[in-house]
């Protein structure tokens, strides 16, 4: 992991109270470019960092399909327990309405050992960039921790 974005992960560890061992980056080149319903399998939480456009980012409810819409904005940080995987999906919405780029980093605890197989193969998601940084270190229940991060 480069110092800058281990500098970023140690931040968001001291905002969020939350440890990470790696973070994903997303580049999302226009606003057409997004991703659809899912949540994320891993155990723990995930730290969410938005640099770039603003964007709507969108949660629904498994059973009950309700759903929780706002506006992530540069350097805004949303925090994803483990239970908010458990009982939401999210996505990111294309739209023609915004032109400029989105960068997302998102740290997570992942199994190292699972994903090595996988990225001897795939090196760019569909929706843009797709890094691995491994660190030489170590109803809903989400939060959003806005611009705490410069």
């Amino acid at each position: 992991m480069d110092k800058n974005t281990f500098r970023i992960k140690t931040k968001i560890e001291s905002v969020t109270n939350e440890t990470f061992n790696s973070c994903l980056l997303n580049l999302y080149h226009t606003a057409e470019e997004g991703v659809g319903w899912h949540s994320v399998s891993e155990k723990g939480a995930v730290a969410s960092l938005t640099f770039g456009a603003t964007r709507k980012f969108v949660f629904k409810h498994k059973k009950t399909k309700e759903n929780i819409e706002f506006n992530l904005k540069a350097r805004d940080v949303l925090v994803m327990k483990s239970t908010t995987q458990a009982h939401w999906v999210h996505k990111l919405s294309p739209t023609k309405k915004v032109t400029t780029p989105r960068i997302n980093l998102m740290f997570r605890n992942i199994n190292l050992k699972s994903y090595e197989r996988f990225n001897k193969f795939c090196t760019y998601s569909f929706h843009g960039l797709f890094r691995h940084y491994e660190p030489n270190s170590q109803h809903s229940n989400f939060s959003r921790v806005g611009r705490k991060c410069r």
